[in-house]
C-alpha cells in the first residue's frame, strides 16, 4: 500500500513539471531570442528538452501552435506592410513562436509607415505648385506713361519720342515747328510754349512726365527773343507742370554753361556754378533757365525735377553745336591751343534721357559719353583739315575766307576745355555709352 500510494504521486508530481514546461513554452518570446518548440523558460535546446516532456507534452504544445498562425494572419490582413515586412525575412526553423516574431517587428513599422508616406508625398507637392505659379506668373509691366516732350521738332528731342512710343509710353509733342511724319503714337501740338494752346495741352493730356528741350542758341535766334523762349517759357511750363499735377519734370541743358576760362578745373561736378554768362553773353538766357529749372527742386518738392546737363553729341543727323562747328570741309582752330571736346553720341544721349524718366531721377547731374579727345584729333577724325589761325585774327578772317564762323566770346570754348564728371548720373541711373570716341566720330563722318 506504501509503494502504491507513493506511485500517483511522484506521477502527479511528473505531470506538474511538463504542464508548467508546456505553459512556458506557449507564451511569446521576445522578438530577438525565439525560443524553438519544446524548450523550457531557462531557454535549453530542443534535443535535451524533448525526452524530458514525453508524449504528456505533445499534446498542450500543439494547441498554441494553430491559434499563433490564425493570429498572424489577421494581423497581416489589417497590415500589409507587416505582411511585406514578415516575407523579407531570413528563412527560421518551423514553429510557431519564431513566425511570429517578425509580427512584432512589423507592428511599429505599420504605424510608422502612413505618417512616413503623406511627407515624403508633400515635400515634391508644393515645390511643384510654387514652381508653376512662378512661370505662369505674368511678368510685370510698368503703367505707360503720358509724356509731353517740348521742342519735339528738335534732332534729339525726335529721337527721345520715338524711344518712349517703343517702350509703350503715350507722348504728346509741343514745337512752333511742324513734324509732318511724325510716327504713330505722337500726337502734335503746334504751339509756342508761351502761349495759351500750350496750357491747353497740359490741361487737355494731362502729362505724368515733362521733358523740355525747347531751348534756343544763337546760331538761330536774336539775343531778345531767346531771353523770352529760354527763361520765359522755362518758367511757364513749371508752372504749368506744379498746376496741372505733373509728376516728374525734366530740363535738358548744356555742359556749356560752366564757362570756358583759363583758371577752370578739369572735371566740372554738379556743385560748381554755372558761370558760363559771365565769360559768354550769348550763353546767359540757357545759365539763366537751367537755375531757374533748378530752384524748382525747392519751389515744389511734390515735383519731381531733374536738370541733366548734357555735353556736345554727334551722329548720323548732322545736327547740333558741335556739329555745327565742324560742317565745313575746313575748321578754324586758334594757333597754339588744343583743348579736350567732350561728346557723346546722339543715340546715347537719346538713351540716357530715357533712363533719367525711368529711374525718376532727381537733382542736377551731369551727363558725358566715352574719354574726350583733343580738338585736334576729332577734325581729322571727321575727315576735316584743321587750319590754324593767330587769335587776333581770328574774328576777322573766318568770314571772308569762309571757314566756321564763331562769335568773339566764343572762342574760348575752342581754347579751353570744358570737361564735366558724369559719375553721379552713371550711378544713380546705370548709364554706360554704348559708342566709344572712335565709333562716334566715324559714323559722324561716313553720314
Amino acid at each position: 500500500m506504501n509503494d502504491s500510494t507513493k506511485t500517483p504521486k511522484k506521477r502527479a508530481s511528473s505531470k506538474k513539471p511538463v504542464g508548467r514546461a508546456a505553459r512556458t513554452s506557449v507564451v511569446p518570446q521576445a522578438p530577438s531570442s525565439p525560443v524553438p518548440v519544446g524548450g523550457d523558460a531557462a531557454g535549453a535546446s530542443p534535443t535535451t528538452a524533448a525526452p524530458a516532456a514525453g508524449a504528456v507534452a505533445s499534446k498542450p504544445v500543439r494547441k498554441p501552435r494553430a491559434k499563433k498562425p490564425s493570429a498572424r494572419k489577421a494581423a497581416a490582413k489589417k497590415s500589409p506592410a507587416a505582411k511585406r515586412d514578415a516575407s523579407n525575412d531570413a528563412p527560421v526553423a518551423d514553429g510557431a513562436d519564431t513566425k511570429g516574431a517578425p509580427d512584432a517587428k512589423a507592428a511599429p513599422a505599420a504605424k510608422a509607415a502612413p505618417q512616413a508616406k503623406p511627407k515624403a508625398a508633400a515635400t515634391p507637392t508644393t515645390s511643384a505648385k510654387r514652381s508653376v505659379s512662378a512661370k505662369d506668373r505674368p511678368a510685370v509691366v510698368s503703367k505707360p506713361l503720358t509724356v509731353l516732350v517740348t521742342g519735339i521738332s528738335g534732332t534729339l528731342a525726335r529721337g527721345v519720342a520715338q524711344r518712349l512710343v517703343q517702350r509703350g509710353h503715350v507722348v504728346h509733342g509741343i514745337d512752333r515747328r511742324p513734324w509732318p511724319d511724325a510716327p504713330d503714337g505722337i500726337e502734335m501740338h503746334t504751339a509756342d510754349i508761351r502761349k495759351r494752346p500750350a496750357e491747353d495741352v497740359f490741361r487737355t493730356a494731362r502729362p505724368d512726365v515733362m521733358v523740355h528741350m525747347a531751348t534756343v542758341t544763337h546760331f538761330t535766334t536774336g539775343f531778345d527773343e531767346r531771353y523770352r523762349i529760354n527763361l520765359g517759357g522755362t518758367r511757364r511750363l513749371f508752372e504749368h507742370c506744379h498746376e496741372y499735377g505733373v509728376k516728374q519734370a525734366l530740363f535738358i541743358g548744356r555742359h556749356t554753361v560752366y564757362g570756358a576760362t583759363a583758371d577752370s578745373p578739369l572735371y566740372h561736378t554738379e556743385d560748381e556754378p554755372p558761370l558760363g554768362g559771365a565769360s559768354f553773353r550769348e550763353l546767359a538766357d540757357l545759365v539763366a533757365a537751367d537755375l531757374y529749372a533748378g530752384s524748382a527742386l525747392w519751389r515744389w518738392p511734390k515735383l519731381c525735377t531733374a536738370v541733366l546737363r548734357l555735353c556736345y553729341f554727334l551722329g548720323p543727323s548732322q545736327r547740333g553745336t558741335l556739329a555745327n562747328f565742324l560742317g565745313h570741309d575746313r575748321v578754324a582752330l586758334v594757333m597754339g591751343f588744343d583743348p579736350l571736346f567732350q561728346f557723346m553720341h546722339e543715340f546715347d544721349a537719346e538713351e540716357a534721357i530715357i533712363l533719367a524718366i525711368e529711374k525718376k531721377l532727381r537733382g542736377v547731374y551731369n551727363v558725358a559719353g566715352p574719354t574726350p579727345v583733343p580738338l585736334s584729333v576729332l577734325v581729322r577724325a571727321t575727315g576735316r583739315r584743321a587750319v590754324l589761325v593767330p587769335e587776333p585774327l581770328y574774328g576777322r578772317l573766318l568770314k571772308r575766307v569762309g571757314l566756321s564762323y564763331l562769335p568773339g566770346d566764343a572762342v574760348a570754348h575752342i581754347k579751353y576745355p570744358i570737361v564735366v564728371n558724369s559719375e553721379p548720373f552713371k550711378q544713380a541711373t546705370g548709364f554706360e555709352p554704348k559708342y566709344d570716341s572712335a565709333q562716334t566720330m566715324e559714323g559722324f563722318r561716313w553720314s
